[in-house]
């Protein structure tokens, strides 16, 4: 098969990390390109994989020009409606040639909040999938231009093919019977980690990307504060792009006014996340509405205890290790209050038999193996007609 992937960004995230795995496994089996967007700075995370790796790719300027976060500034989100209309409209163009030029069978968008190849796959008669890797207004509070009834009209064209990364996701957007969900390749069970690992005195935050309210930093700052006052001697690591921005200054201004400022640190894009995660006493994930949680199965993987806010994707991890086992594999909370007290207890509580049931079932659920053979599955069930997928 030849298939081309659309990446909608340079920068390293979960989106990202989930491609990388399809292509390493597609890499060696199918004909593969990618179209990912020019970064700003020298080079950037996504090419520098596809050069290590030898794929092949195009790099055009674009942006994902169907979604953006809501602005309270009404002239400014104009301006900036209009300019990601103008450059969604040119990106359109480049995508015909692109698409000519490679001729491919499939052609597969990385992520759901651009469709730059959708309209002209439908019109050459190519498959084109949709994964779908977020809730968009829940998790990000984003907004579709021009509104989200047409955007659901596009994913349930005769022609597109969507790809869920959760169940909840899948039945969210309403999906078809010719759609499917499969849970993102996280895990290379041959890439172990010791079963006990010795912890030190801090919780772990870490975001994929630039930290958004939607990934609750500010909640995790707040339940840190009240767990503190009884446990001194602890601190918060908080890894991530932290690029200037009115959400990053309000999550400062709680750190100063509470006092907390040498007690949390910022550390910025890390390689050694693994490391930190086994040694932390738990990894916080207080996002308010999670797509899927490639950090919630990274650190189970990695020994380390989950506090995870008991909806959308981490919800549906959390019951999965139900199925699995009949025990919880992670601490659950709605409220700062209880995201305090799950600290507090993984304080004081052995979490040793918790944390091996986790890695025990997402070495079972998300092995990049797995999801990967669905995919591939999947493609050919459309290409081949090997499965009857009526849409």
């Amino acid at each position: 098969m030849k298939i081309l992937y659309i990446v909608h960004t340079n920068a390293v995230g979960g989106s990202n990390k989930a491609l990388f795995n399809i292509l390493d496994y597609m890499k060696s089996r199918h004909d593969v390109r990618v179209v990912f967007p020019k970064a700003t700075n020298s080079l950037s995370v996504v090419q520098n994989y596809l050069e290590q790796n030898g794929i092949k790719y195009y790099n055009p300027c674009f942006y994902d020009a169907l979604v953006y976060g809501t602005d309270k500034n009404i002239v400014r989100r104009f301006i900036r409606t209009i300019g990601r209309l103008y450059r969604h409209l040119k990106m359109r163009k480049k995508i015909k040639g692109i698409i000519d030029d490679f001729m491919p069978d499939l052609v597969h968008t990385n992520n759901g909040i651009i469709d730059i190849a959708l309209d002209y796959c439908i019109k050459k008669g190519i498959p084109h999938i949709w994964h779908l890797r977020e809730y968009q207004d829940l998790d990000f509070n984003m907004s579709v231009i021009p509104s989200k009834k047409i955007w659901l009209s596009r994913i349930h064209k005769q022609g597109n093919y969507n790809i869920a990364i959760t169940k909840g996701i899948y039945n969210y957007f309403n999906l078809r019977d010719c759609d499917i969900y499969i849970y993102d390749g996280v895990l290379d069970p041959e890439k172990t980690t010791s079963s006990k690992s010795k912890k030190s005195n801090y919780f772990l935050f870490v975001s994929g990307g630039v930290f958004t309210p939607g990934k609750g930093l500010l909640d995790a700052l707040q339940a840190f504060s009240k767990f503190s006052l009884r446990y001194d001697d602890y601190s918060l690591y908080i890894v991530g792009k932290t690029v200037d921005c009115p959400y990053k200054d309000e999550c400062k201004n709680f750190i100063i006014k509470n006092n907390l400022s040498n007690k949390i640190k910022f550390l910025g894009i890390r390689n050694d996340i693994n490391a930190l995660m086994t040694s932390s006493v738990a990894t916080l994930v207080p996002s308010k509405f999670e797509g899927f949680g490639f950090i919630t199965v990274e650190a189970m993987f990695n020994d380390c205890l989950v506090i995870g806010r008991d909806s959308a994707g981490i919800k549906e991890q959390f019951d999965n290790g139900l199925d699995a086992t009949g025990e919880e594999i992670g601490m659950r909370f709605r409220t700062v209050d209880e995201m305090a007290n799950c600290m507090e207890r993984a304080v004081i509580e052995d979490t040793s038999y918790m944390r091996h049931r986790a890695k025990s079932v997402v070495t079972k659920l998300y092995t990049i193996e797995k999801s990967c053979t669905k995919i591939e599955q999947y493609y050919k069930n459309i290409i081949y007609g090997t499965k009857e997928l009526s849409c």
